[in-house]
């Protein structure tokens, strides 16, 4: 097996994070070991940890590439809007871009959301990620209530951190069996509660 990885070490970060994303997904976050995500790659158990110290170092680097990722899908539907498009077809349009996602990715945010209840330093680096993707969507938010398209009396810092609780639960709701279009429905019938009517 090769000691390094092949290419700059950007790219080789970035696979070496979807990879464990992909393994965490199937075999479990505290099932997986660095040499299960080496493995996968095909190279040395050292070559993982020449960027990663351990587990919860790689979940850090997949929160920052997720709310890098959520960032530019939101500016890229927020940009994308026409000014005649409503607040309620945008909200819609990311609940059902983000659908397929939450289905695959359900098991794993609940088994590093039970570690974290264990593990004092993954809770702290998963508050800071919920912490900074509020703050992405309180600015969107923000931008929404200047051009009229949202109540003017809300306050959208916490409803931006409501939002994102909203969008965890249907993770939860997804996973007990709950089709897709009853999920959609649901958000749907909340942004109507955001929307200027």
């Amino acid at each position: 097996m090769p000691k390094v990885l092949p290419g700059y070490q950007q790219e080789a970060r970035k696979r070496i994070i979807v990879t464990a994303v992909e393994t965490f997904s199937e075999i479990g976050f505290h099932q997986t070991t660095m040499e299960d995500i080496a493995k996968r790659l095909g190279v040395s158990k050292a070559a993982i940890y020449s960027y990663f110290k351990n587990k919860e170092e790689l979940i850090d680097a997949i929160g920052e590439a997720t709310l890098h990722t959520l960032k530019e899908e939101l500016d890229s539907l927020f940009k994308g809007r026409l000014s005649t498009d409503s607040f309620l077809e945008w909200a819609m349009s990311i609940i059902e871009m983000k659908i397929e996602d939450i289905k695959k990715y359900s098991s794993l945010h609940f088994e590093v959301l039970i570690e974290a209840s264990r593990n004092v330093s993954l809770r702290r680096m998963l508050k800071e990620n919920i912490r900074k993707a509020t703050i992405i969507v309180a600015g969107l938010l923000e931008e929404e209530k200047r051009k009229r398209c949202i109540r003017q009396e809300l306050n959208t810092r916490p409803l931006a951190l409501g939002l994102i609780a909203l969008f965890f639960g249907l993770r939860q709701v997804l996973l007990t069996g709950i089709g897709d279009e009853e999920v959609s429905q649901a958000w749907r019938e909340l942004m109507k509660a955001v929307a200027r009517s």
